[in-house]
């Protein structure tokens, strides 16, 4: 769970399922058979309901169905509900679960401005694609209205999630030259990425912008922490321990904190590496350091990209 290749592999494999669940049972084939993911919603003869299930859970030890049946005309998957009319047709709404608290992303949010724009596109693009009738719609968009304002959005906001900028044909030029689209994401800053952006639209370059400093980041651990001497990757800092010092040192290390500070401690073992600045200054000056006031500046697994971090906090 939680790998990019997850859906692909779950894909592949349910498809090959699928295809020999309905090429093997004998009685009628599903009238209709859909399926995102593991999720299916079928249409077969009620009669056939308890058999066909029975089936397709005898095929695979390691797959188990569950079902849900229609109930008072209604079913949902996913996040459709879908109706049956008295004359047998179909009808589909927005299905929300008894749980839903209509809870979005807050427009007072540290987020990019497009991310809330997205919130209401995506919202209303749903009742336009899923909801069956015009009035529906029109009822079904009041009420995510309703729900966002509820959550701080202002009337000009949805103005312009209706109206979207268009592209900019700076943007589009510099593209066709380059002959392929350019797109890089980077952390998001309060009162920057407006003129980041303009700046990177100048050479044609895409900006997409990710909040880096989020509750799940802050609450969550679900491995237990690493202990500081026993991380590796790290760009550290170093402050002399006497009081009226003010050297520090900054280094990067692939190896664990801990053997690294060893290290720092004692001669270098080649005639070829030359001491480490921190034994340098430890052993000419009777100064010392204190690991444990060892500072992680940050953290990267990639050498290169830790040796310009390295540079950048010099």
């Amino acid at each position: 769970m939680g790998s990019p290749v997850s859906p692909i592999v779950a894909n592949i494999y349910m498809h090959e399922f699928e295809t020999t669940a309905l090429r093997t049972y004998s009685a009628h084939v599903p009238r209709i058979w859909l399926r995102y993911v593991d999720d299916t919603i079928v249409i077969l003869p009620e009669e056939e309901s308890a058999s066909f299930f029975s089936h397709i859970n005898s095929l695979d030890t390691h797959i188990s169905f569950t079902q849900e049946t229609c109930k008072d005309g209604n079913l949902a998957f996913l996040d459709v509900e879908v109706h049956v009319e008295t004359d047998g047709s179909l009808s589909t709404s927005v299905y929300r679960k008894p749980t839903h608290t209509d809870q979005y992303l807050n427009f007072q949010s540290h987020h990019p401005l497009i991310h809330k724009l997205a919130v209401i596109m995506t919202l209303f693009h749903r009742a336009d694609t899923i909801v069956h009738s015009s009035a529906e719609v029109t009822k079904e968009k009041t009420n995510i209205r309703n729900a966002l304002v509820g959550c701080g959005y202002p009337d000009w906001a949805f103005s312009k999630a209706d109206n979207p900028k268009p592209p900019n044909k700076n943007t589009r030029r510099a593209q066709g030259v380059q002959g392929r689209k350019v797109t890089i994401t980077i952390p998001y800053v309060h009162d920057l990425p407006d003129k980041v952006k303009r700046l990177f639209q100048r050479q044609g370059i895409t900006t997409a912008f990710k909040p880096h400093n989020t509750l799940r980041q802050r609450l969550v651990h679900v491995k237990d922490r690493v202990a500081k001497e026993k991380q590796r990757n790290v760009v550290y800092g170093i402050r002399c321990s006497q009081e009226d010092c003010n050297d520090f040192y900054v280094g990067e290390t692939q190896q664990s904190l801990r053997a690294r500070m060893n290290q720092h401690r004692r001669p270098s073992n080649s005639e070829s590496i030359p001491d480490s600045a921190v034994y340098t200054h430890t052993y000419t000056s009777n100064h010392s350091f204190n690991t444990r006031e060892v500072i992680i500046l940050d953290r990267e697994s990639r050498w290169f990209e830790r040796g310009v971090c390295h540079k950048c906090t010099h």
